[in-house]
């Protein structure tokens, strides 16, 4: 039987909105921790040298090299990556950044997950676009991480089938999340509304005794808390990214006052959104914590190491660039 996933809850730091991670294995190397989570990020693979079987939502199909994979926010997934010299990339950004797509690939996307099995010709410009995109957020280049990703975006959006209808072996599950996606769909889709947990309840059909238990249990916290912390890290983004005021951006993000998002800011961050902003106009946003899989490796990417480029022959152990504030 499944575990329950995972939930990564934070898994892009503040004020960050895209971040790249490039992994290569050796073949002596031991076989990755399977890990079944999901986060609040949507996330995008791209499978340079690799073969693997995805499960997400209640599915198993086979990918692999030559793959572009979308997974959209909250998404469980889990991949069994088989032993052998691999290469991939894994691209986290926040769902916020697809609406800068039509309207029509934005709905694309929200059908996902996808599969983009590429061609020779898309390949190469996936793996130039995925080594440019990593490069630009390890020099915080957010602006530039931003067109790149649109890019990708719209290449899976626009050629890339749902999972449930790609072809290769598929098993089907039950998603232990889907009870819960309305209520987090009303949370991203307008952070500045008020929402009571009775409220995300009845969006979901589920009594409110009953939904905290669930939310609970699944997103290994409480909906308030869930609720509190999407808000601070959406203020934090625009904070570090835009010349908006903290009044306007308190009222953005749901809080009653620009001293009530002040003083939650500090707590949860340790300095103010003002101070938070010079910050982040002077070293660009932080980008996230150094997060642990189960088995103990790293998910986070460091900038200090080279950017990896899918034309070099050489392949280190497992690598992720770390880009920390």
């Amino acid at each position: 039987m499944q575990p329950s996933p995972e939930c990564q809850a934070h898994s892009l730091g503040t004020g960050c909105t895209i971040a790249a991670q490039l992994i290569r294995r050796l073949p002596e190397d031991p076989a990755l921790a399977r890990y079944h989570h999901f986060h609040p990020a949507a996330e995008v693979l791209w499978f340079r040298r690799a073969e693997a079987v995805m499960h997400t939502r209640g599915l198993s199909c086979r990918t692999g090299t030559g793959d572009l994979v979308y997974l959209p926010s909250m998404t469980p997934h889990d991949f069994e990556v088989e032993r052998g010299a691999t290469a991939f990339a894994l691209i986290f950004h926040d769902p916020a950044q697809e609406k800068r797509l039509p309207p029509a690939l934005q709905a694309r996307l929200l059908q996902g997950p996808l599969i983009l099995r590429a061609d020779p010709l898309q390949a190469a410009r996936i793996d130039l676009l995925a080594d440019w995109l990593v490069e630009a957020t390890a020099a915080k280049d957010q602006g530039t991480a931003a067109g790149l990703l649109d890019l990708l975006l719209r290449l899976v959006a626009e050629a890339g089938e749902l999972v449930v209808t790609a072809p290769g072996p598929q098993t089907r599950r039950r998603d232990p999340l889907a009870r819960l996606e309305r209520a987090i769909a009303l949370i991203h889709s307008d952070p500045a509304r008020p929402l009571s947990l009775t409220e995300a309840a009845a969006a979901c059909n589920l009594s409110a005794a009953y939904f905290a238990r669930l939310f609970r249990a699944r997103m290994g916290q409480t909906f308030s808390d869930y609720l509190q912390r999407y808000r601070l890290n959406l203020a934090a983004q625009l904070a570090g990214s835009s010349d908006l005021g903290i009044a306007e951006i308190a009222w953005r993000t749901g809080f009653a006052s620009p001293a009530h998002l002040s003083a939650r800011f500090t707590r949860t961050f340790g300095l103010s959104p003002s101070r938070y902003r010079a910050a982040a106009h002077r070293n660009g946003p932080a980008f996230p914590p150094d997060a642990k899989r189960q088995d103990g490796t790293s998910l986070s990417p460091n900038r200090d190491k080279p950017a990896w480029s899918p034309l070099r022959t050489s392949s280190p152990k497992l690598a992720l660039d770390q880009c920390e504030g």
